[in-house]
Order: structure tokens, then C-alpha cells, then sequence
């Protein structure tokens, strides 16, 4: 009897130790992370994203790259409904129309047409949801207008001017102009769909842009938005906002427009006369429209992203202004999440202001189950051949999250070389939710001018006197604000005509959100010697992750984030070659970081580090990546950048994400999600870090925002380092936007003394101007032999760029630090 007890027990011991084994090595090595259940689904997420719900078209590499973005997320019945949108397709495509369950499961309509649609609307007489061409009763029933009865990118739908209880608008981006009998799903053009590579002048209903975006109907008026030019190479003007009485149309301004909607949102306005909002920008700031008791009024904010500025549109695609159950509504622009007052009206101003700086590319958000889904545009192929195949994903976050990812930086202003007439006050700009802010003016006249700043406070219509500023010719000047008493508006006006006048603000927050480094643990840091290398690509074929190393060393991440062992064929072999960086646009000297643009001029970056040189860089790390559609990282020097494409201003509008320090030696968007590779290959698995234990094949995952986790971006760096320069020879431009703290370390080992000349880019538009400070004498610094002359700038202090200037040979240094 003992005997049998004695081996009960050591089968029990045998048992829970394999049990324990097993444990260790599903989640330790094979990277199982905990299931996260907060929207209630069954499935693997990491960050709040699902892979199993990424979408896909059928654009691959060898027919017709291109994107699959998802146009609309709406709640209806008990369901979430989505559609997918590839580019250029107003004759359909192999975009679906996609439900979500409860529990994650995804349903495919399967008569779904596709195209390029991003409308949606819910009728309210008829209890339908409209979105891109289907129409979806609350029992889920689905009927749909086929592309024969209505061709076009469908952009937006709305309410009808006549008939609102029977029929809807249909708008297109090629600026056809459809109604749609809702019951019948009759479809009368009344607009000619235009093809945007025809002339304007045999296209649609004759209005400007050739990018159709929203459309929204109150106060007796369609108005609808548009976004670019095709000719956006050989004009200075771009998009327009316009409106139409059921007979005649009139252009409201000609700048590019995106959203127009109104309190009733999806639904339409209850009242009729009802404002109508219109969201759109130029190169001065982020414009909002206001029409409101048969008037339009203009409101201006500022930008926090740049790369959504190409003149022909494609870059700025669906930004929203949207209800998301709670008292403010959301609105998404520029790369800035915005509370936004559903009240907003003529006389009710107050209540816009930032949340916080976003990464991802969002077409569409909505609350859903006590979560925001946001529908996103996640992996195109552009420009960006590295993708087997474009998809998308949707991202879960809590409402609570909005104001905790990017820091609260903006810039923008209402004038930029304009002309002025005395007295004739600015539009208004908001610099509610910024601490702080910086002035750049400048103006052209030949005489003294006042500049009157005026400010309105939170919760009134009244306009109150600020500062007066004195304007000497030709003089650039800068002025500090600390937002203390809750301004929420300012503008500026002057007391004499000026031809050209420049006003603009550099905004900030005194405090960066908070770092969570802990969560990139398994990157290994700079200076490591104990790395696995591997390279990314999202697969053409299974929808997997394909992890290249170097050797034969190969592993596909599959849908619910396990390896899968496998040897390389010579396919995968070519693959990985042609993965692995070869050349860069970048490289390193002992100043700084320097990019050298198609044109041959050189731009510096700060490092994140002393700026030794180290293995890291033998590794062949990749420096510049497309993460979401149309949007690239650049991991240079112990930072992540933002960097725009070059019909956005590429180098030139770069922006610090955050200080990584780490051994970074890959990175992709796949499935929504955020790989990254450079690991610690022993390191533990956890909710981001994932490894193969056969080949120690290890990668990161999270979301492209969690990278504002590594901290506020710092750095150290400078355009000159004991440089031999020559009289009067200026250096490259170094960048200063972005960074918080800044102070300047200055000297030379000349036997007289040396001035230095400090230029300052603060308007972006690459025109460098002396800076005017207590510490510059005739417009120079003058640094004696052996001293070290270090200049801490005034808290708030930017610029984008800065170039410094000697007026003797010597060996200079220029130091910035960035703190």
C-alpha cells in the first residue's frame, strides 16, 4: 500500500513538473502572452490590437500595390460594421464590407463590391445604416447600389436638401454628386462623376481641388469639401470648401478641405439651422469653418504633424470630427487628437483643445462596447516594396487613453508673409491646452509698427488687450507666453499697413507624458554585445511575419503571434537579401547625425547618446521605414523621427518621437502592430516581447504609439565639432524643432576672438534669421580664445532649424544640448 502511494506521488511530482516545463516554455520562450478579454474576445492582442482582425485586399506586389485602408467603423444593431477602401478604384474592387460580433468574430458580406468609399451615415426615417454603398437595416439585413448605378469613390453621404425622409446625397471623389432613393435605391446623378485625371473643365459640377473628401447638408446648404489639385505642381492653390442651394454653386474658400459635418453627425442636423463645421489647412495652420446663421467665420489651430501637407491630398485623407459618448466629441487632425464642443457655434467658442500627439493614420473612430475602435490605414505599398501585401487593423483603446500618448507640441499662426490692413484683426487662434507658447513676428515696412495681441478666456465671447508689441523693420522678433489664466484664443492686429507680415507661434507643454520604459525591456540597450539581428517582412501570401537572420536562420510569427520553424528556400533566401539595408540617406560624423537629401544639402540631427561610434552601426540597423500608410520612421542616432514624404516637406519638417538609446535593428507595421527587432534573445517572454526558442529568433510588439513610452525626445549634437571653418562660411542646419530644453556650448581655438552668428529657421519655410537676444552684440556672439561660452535658451524657445556663422577661420564647436 505504501509502495503504491510512494509512486502516486511521483507520478504527481512528474506530472506537475512537465506541466511546470511546458509552462516556462510556452511563456517564456515561445512568447504567449496573457489573452486580453477587455472587448470580451477569445483572441491573442497586444497594445489593444487583434491580429486576427487585420484586413486585407487583394493588391500585392505583382499586380496592383497599393493600400487597403479601412474608410468607416460604425455600431449598428449589435454589431460593428467596416468597409475597406483600396486606392484610385471608383469601379470597385476587392474591398469587403466587415462585421464584428461580440465575441471578435469577423463576418464578410459576401456580395460586397468594394472601391474606394469612407462615407457612412445612419438615416434616421428609414433605420438604415449607410455605409459605402450598402445599406444595413438594423436586423442586419444588407442591400447594396452597384457601381453601374453609382461609379465614383464614394466620400461622403448626407441628407437630402428636398426630401431629407426619402433620399440621400451621395459624394464622390471625383466630384460626382448622386441621390439615392432609400427606399428604392434609385440612383440619380445629378453631377457627372469626373475622371481626376480629365481637365477641370469637363469634370463634375466645375469645382476647384480634384480630391473629394466630406459633405454635410444645413441651413438650406450642401457643402462639401475638397482636398487637392491635380495640378498641384504648376499652382500654389489646392482643394476648395464649397456650397450649394439646389442651383447654383459658390466656392467658400479655396483651401483644402476634409471633414464637414454638424451636431447631428452621422445623423444630420435636427434643426435646420444648425451649424455646419468644416476642417482643412493651408501652410500656415489647421483652418476650422464655421457656418453659422447663413455666414461662414474662420477659426485657425495649430499643426502637430506635417506629414499631411502635400498639395495634391493624398496624405491627408479622412480626418473626423465625431461623437464618442462622452460630453466632447473627438476630432483627429494633423496628427493631434482634439477635444471638440458639440455646442461650437458662433457664440460658443470655448472648449476645443489638444489631447495629445498620435502615430497611427486614423480614417474613422467610434465608441463600441465601452472601448474606441479606431479603423486604421496601417501598410501600404506606396513606397514601400518591404510589404508583401497591404493591410489593416483595428485598434482598441480606452477613451480615458486620448490624452496619453504624444506630447502637446503644435505650431501655426494666421500670417505668413501676408499682407495686413491696419487695424483689421487676424483670424482667431487657439492656444487653449498648451502651457506655453512662443511668438515669431516679423514685417517688411520701413517704419515702426504696433502689434496688438488680444486675447479671449475660457468661456467668453469678449475680446481683451493683451500686449503691445513694438515691430522695428526688417527685425524678427520673439515673445514669450505662459497660458496660466485659460486663454483659449488670441489674434493679432496692427496699427499701420504692412505688404509682409509674419505672425506665427511655437506652442508646448511644461511637462512630457509620462515614460514607460519597462515595457521595452527586451530591446537590448546601446553597447550590447548580445543581439540577434533580424530583418522584417510582412508576407504577399500568408498574411505572416517573416523574421530573417543571418545563416539560414528563418521564422513566420502566424496570426496568433506563435513561431513557426522552417528553413529558408531560395526564394526567402533573395527576400532577406534584398531586406537588409545596403545604403542610406544617413550616416554619422563626431558633431552629429547628417541626412543628405536628393538635392545633395546635408541636414544635421542630434544624437541620443556621447556620440562615439560603436558596433551598433556595423549591424546595419534600418533607418528609415514606411510604418503607416504614407508615413515613415527614421531611427537615427538613438531617436525615433517622424519624417514626412518630400511633397510633404520630408527632411525639412522632420519631428523627434522620443530618445530609444536602444539596439534597434528592425522595425515594420504588420498587422496593425509594431515589430521591432534587436532583442535580448534570452530575455523573458512577456506581453510585448516574443521569441522562437528553436533559433532565439525574438521581436517586439506593440503599437506605433507606444513609442512616445520611451520619454520626451533629448539629445546631444551640433553642426560644427573642433570644425575647421573658413570667414564667414555657415554651417549645415541642425535641428531644434521639437526638443524641450535647449542650451548652446560655443568656442574655438583661435588667438583672437571669434563671433559667432546664431540663425534661426522659426517658420519652416527654410528662410534662416539672426536672432535677436540680450546676448547678441551687433548681431554677432563674440567668444573669447579658450572660453567656452554656454547660452541656456528662454524656456520655450523653438525654431525649426539653426545654422551658425563665423567672421573668422578657426576651429569651431557649436554644441547643442537637449535636455
Amino acid at each position: 500500500m505504501k509502495k503504491g502511494i510512494k509512486v502516486f506521488w511521483i507520478i504527481v511530482v512528474v506530472l506537475v513538473f512537465g506541466l511546470g516545463l511546458r509552462y516556462v516554455y510556452y511563456s517564456v520562450i515561445e512568447g504567449y502572452n496573457s489573452r486580453d478579454v477587455s472587448m470580451g474576445f477569445d483572441a491573442v492582442s497586444v497594445s489593444g490590437i487583434y491580429p486576427h482582425l487585420t484586413l486585407f485586399n487583394e493588391n500585392h506586389a505583382s499586380e496592383n500595390p497599393g493600400e487597403t485602408g479601412i474608410g468607416a467603423v460604425v455600431p449598428w444593431g449589435d454589431k460593428l460594421y467596416a468597409i475597406t477602401y483600396s486606392a484610385h478604384k471608383p469601379q470597385g474592387s476587392s474591398d469587403k464590407l466587415y462585421a464584428i460580433d461580440k465575441t471578435g468574430n469577423l463576418e464578410i458580406y459576401p456580395l460586397s463590391i468594394g472601391g474606394t468609399p469612407a462615407n457612412r451615415m445612419i438615416h434616421k426615417e428609414s433605420r438604415q445604416l449607410i455605409i459605402g454603398p450598402y445599406f444595413i437595416k438594423e436586423n442586419g439585413d444588407v442591400r447594396v447600389v452597384s457601381v453601374d448605378q453609382m461609379p465614383g469613390r464614394l466620400t461622403a453621404t448626407t441628407r437630402h436638401l428636398d426630401d431629407p425622409k426619402n433620399k440621400v446625397y451621395f459624394y464622390t471623389m471625383e466630384e460626382g454628386l448622386y441621390e439615392v432613393d432609400v427606399h428604392s435605391l434609385e440612383v440619380n446623378m445629378l453631377f457627372e462623376d469626373g475622371n481626376m485625371r480629365t481637365p477641370r473643365d469637363i469634370a463634375g459640377p466645375l469645382l476647384p481641388g480634384y480630391h473629394g473628401k466630406g459633405a454635410y447638408v444645413s441651413q438650406n446648404r450642401l457643402v462639401v469639401a475638397n482636398n487637392g489639385e491635380y495640378y498641384w505642381q504648376s499652382t500654389s492653390e489646392s482643394g476648395s470648401l464649397s456650397e450649394w442651394d439646389g442651383d447654383d454653386w459658390k466656392v467658400i474658400e479655396r483651401k483644402q478641405f476634409t471633414e464637414v459635418t454638424g451636431p447631428g453627425g452621422l445623423y444630420g442636423n435636427e434643426n435646420s439651422d444648425d451649424p455646419i463645421w468644416s476642417i482643412g489647412w493651408d501652410k500656415k495652420s489647421l483652418i476650422l469653418k464655421l457656418r453659422d446663421g447663413g455666414e461662414w467665420f474662420t477659426y485657425r489651430l495649430p499643426k502637430a504633424s506635417f506629414t499631411y501637407d502635400g498639395q495634391h491630398g493624398w496624405h491627408t485623407e479622412w480626418p473626423r470630427i465625431r461623437d464618442i459618448g462622452q460630453d466632447k466629441w473627438l476630432m483627429t487632425m494633423h496628427g493631434m487628437f482634439w477635444a471638440f464642443p458639440p455646442d461650437f457655434s458662433r457664440d460658443q467658442t470655448s472648449g476645443i483643445y489638444p489631447l495629445s500627439s498620435y502615430l497611427k493614420i486614423i480614417p474613422d473612430f467610434a465608441p463600441w462596447e465601452g472601448m474606441l475602435v479606431m479603423g486604421c490605414d496601417d501598410a501600404s505599398m506606396f513606397d514601400n516594396a518591404l510589404v508583401g501585401q497591404p493591410h489593416s487593423n483595428f485598434w482598441f483603446i480606452k477613451k480615458d487613453d486620448l490624452d496619453g500618448f504624444g506630447p502637446k507640441l503644435g505650431f501655426g499662426g494666421p500670417w505668413i508673409d501676408d499682407q495686413v490692413e491696419a487695424f483689421h484683426p487676424s483670424d482667431p487662434f487657439l492656444v487653449s491646452g498648451f502651457d506655453r507658447f512662443m511668438l515669431y513676428a516679423e514685417q517688411d515696412s520701413e517704419e515702426t509698427i504696433e502689434l496688438l495681441v488680444e486675447r479671449r478666456k475660457l468661456g467668453s465671447n469678449e475680446w481683451e488687450k493683451w500686449k503691445n508689441i513694438s515691430m522695428a523693420s526688417g527685425l524678427g522678433i520673439n515673445e514669450y507666453f505662459s497660458n496660466t489664466d485659460q486663454t483659449e484664443w488670441i489674434r493679432f492686429s496692427t496699427n499701420k499697413p504692412v505688404d509682409q507680415l509674419t505672425a506665427v507661434l511655437h506652442l508646448s507643454p511644461d511637462a512630457y507624458p509620462q515614460a514607460d520604459e519597462g515595457i521595452f525591456e527586451a530591446i537590448q540597450p546601446r553597447g550590447s554585445s548580445d543581439i540577434k539581428l533580424g530583418w522584417l517582412r510582412p508576407s504577399g501570401t500568408n498574411g505572416n511575419l517573416q523574421i530573417f537572420s543571418p545563416g539560414e536562420d528563418f521564422a513566420d510569427l502566424d496570426v496568433s503571434l506563435d513561431f513557426l520553424e522552417g528553413e529558408m528556400d531560395e526564394i526567402l533566401t533573395e527576400l532577406r537579401d534584398n531586406l537588409i539595408p545596403k545604403e542610406s540617406v544617413v550616416s554619422f560624423d563626431s558633431a552629429s547625425v547628417v541626412y543628405a537629401d536628393e538635392q545633395g544639402q546635408r541636414w544635421r540631427l542630434p544624437f541620443g547618446y556621447s556620440g562615439k561610434k560603436d558596433a551598433y552601426r556595423a549591424l546595419n540597423p534600418r533607418i528609415i521605414r514606411e510604418v503607416a500608410t504614407e508615413r515613415s520612421l527614421m531611427n537615427a542616432g538613438g531617436l525615433f523621427y517622424e519624417l514626412p514624404r518630400g511633397i510633404s516637406g520630408g527632411i525639412s519638417k522632420v519631428k523627434p518621437i522620443a530618445t530609444h538609446n536602444r539596439m534597434i535593428v528592425d522595425f515594420c507595421s504588420w498587422r496593425g502592430l509594431m515589430a521591432i527587432t534587436g532583442c535580448n534573445p534570452r530575455a523573458k517572454a512577456d506581453e510585448h516581447y516574443y521569441v522562437s526558442g528553436k533559433k532565439e529568433i525574438g521581436l517586439w510588439l506593440g503599437a506605433i504609439d507606444d513609442l512616445w513610452k520611451f520619454g520626451k525626445p533629448i539629445g546631444v549634437g551640433g553642426p560644427w565639432k573642433n570644425t575647421a571653418v573658413k570667414t564667414g562660411e555657415v554651417s549645415d542646419p541642425y535641428l531644434m524643432y521639437g526638443f524641450d530644453e535647449k542650451s548652446l556650448e560655443l568656442s574655438h581655438d583661435g588667438d583672437e576672438a571669434v563671433g559667432f552668428t546664431i540663425l534661426f529657421d522659426f517658420v519652416g519655410e527654410g528662410e534662416f534669421k539672426e536672432w535677436v537676444s540680450d546676448q547678441v552684440r551687433d548681431d554677432r556672439i563674440i567668444v573669447q580664445p579658450g572660453e567656452v561660452l554656454k547660452i541656456e535658451f528662454d524656456e520655450g524657445f523653438s525654431a525649426f532649424w539653426v545654422k551658425v556663422q563665423v567672421d573668422k577661420g578657426c576651429r569651431a564647436t557649436a554644441w547643442f544640448e537637449y535636455r
